[in-house]
């Protein structure tokens, strides 16, 4: 599979491949081919339902933890990552984002950003309407090892968030993960 893979044509990946094939890497904990040199020409599909949402969210977690495997940071995909959000956010698919897929893109956005890059724009705005759903009506799907991770990711978050206004969100759902959890503790 792995030998299948290498010979792959990178250039003409889809949105899945891409998310299956760097999650393949990763488990198989074999170093990746320079994903770099071809995921810029990644095009999302123009309509992201659930699953196309949730295959994102691998993407975009998985190729910020295999980063170092090829000498380079995850900052490396903060241009893909602009411009991905965007898309979701003027597609208005933002609400097709599962339980799943928000902790997968929020994890991935988290270790993007974890060097102190300044995070604003449409990245900041996305991260912040799915933090707010993580701490809300996704609760429901989310058992406890993902809201634990989903009040990582958005401590994390936070610290990097230039405007008031996306600390606050932030700071709200933060709150609303943590309270969570300390009613579940006490039950």
């Amino acid at each position: 599979l792995l030998d299948a893979m290498r010979s792959a044509p990178l250039s003409q990946f889809s949105l899945h491949s891409w998310a299956s094939f760097l999650n393949a890497y990763d488990v198989a904990d074999v170093r990746p081919p320079r994903w770099d040199l071809y995921i810029g020409q990644l095009k999302l599909p123009a309509v992201l339902g659930t699953w196309e949402c949730q295959q994102l969210g691998l993407l975009v977690m998985v190729t910020a933890r295999l980063s170092g495997a090829w000498g380079g940071e995850p900052s490396d995909l903060l241009p893909h990552l602009e411009r991905w959000c965007d898309q979701v956010l003027r597609s208005g698919s933002v609400t097709e984002f599962r339980a799943v897929a928000a902790k997968n893109l929020l994890g991935g956005m988290s270790m993007v950003y974890s060097s102190g890059i300044a995070l604003d724009g449409p990245v900041a705005e996305l991260a912040t309407k799915l933090a707010q759903l993580a701490s809300t009506s996704l609760l429901a799907e989310s058992d406890d090892f993902f809201v634990a991770v989903n009040a990582k990711s958005v401590a994390y978050l936070h610290q990097s968030l230039a405007k008031k206004v996306h600390q606050q969100r932030m700071e709200a759902a933060f709150e609303g993960l943590c309270l969570h959890l300390k009613g579940r503790c006490a039950g």
